[in-house]
C-alpha cells in the first residue's frame, strides 16, 4: 500500500505487488491490503463519499482497563455517518510492516510507550 502526505494525514495513493511497484505511487509503503466500498445511493443534492478499508496488520493493542473502557465508550457513542474521530498513529518499518505508535480519539492522542 502506497501512502502520500496530505493536509489531514497520509492518504492511500496506490499499491503494487512488490515494494518497488508501490513506491511508484507514494513515498511511504506498508505491507497490507486496501479496498474501496461504494457509498449508498445519494439523494438529490447530497454527495456521499466512498469508504476505504485498510488492513495494515495492526489489529489490537494493550492498555490499562480504565483507558480501554474510556476508548470503548467514546467509540460506541459515534453516530453512523458522522466524521471519524478515531485514528491510528502508525509508523512504517524498513521491512514494510506497520507498527502502532498511538491512537487519537476525539482529538486526544495516547502514545504507546511500553517499549
Amino acid at each position: 500500500i502506497a501512502l502520500s502526505p496530505g493536509a489531514a494525514g497520509d492518504r492511500v495513493t496506490g499499491g503494487g505487488a512488490t515494494r518497488a511497484e508501490a513506491l511508484r505511487h507514494g513515498p511511504v509503503v506498508l505491507r497490507g491490503q486496501a479496498g474501496c466500498d461504494a457509498p449508498p445511493p445519494a439523494t438529490e443534492g447530497e454527495a456521499r463519499p466512498a469508504a476505504v478499508r485498510l488492513e495494515l496488520g495492526v489489529n489490537r493493542f494493550h492498555t490499562d482497563q480504565a483507558e480501554a473502557e474510556a476508548m470503548d465508550k467514546a467509540l460506541s457513542a459515534r453516530r453512523p455517518g458522522a466524521r471519524a474521530t478515531a485514528f491510528a498513529v502508525i509508523s512504517a518499518g524498513e521491512d514494510g510492516r506497520g507498527r502502532l505508535k498511538g491512537v487519537i480519539l476525539n482529538g486526544r492522542r495516547t502514545d504507546l510507550t511500553w517499549f
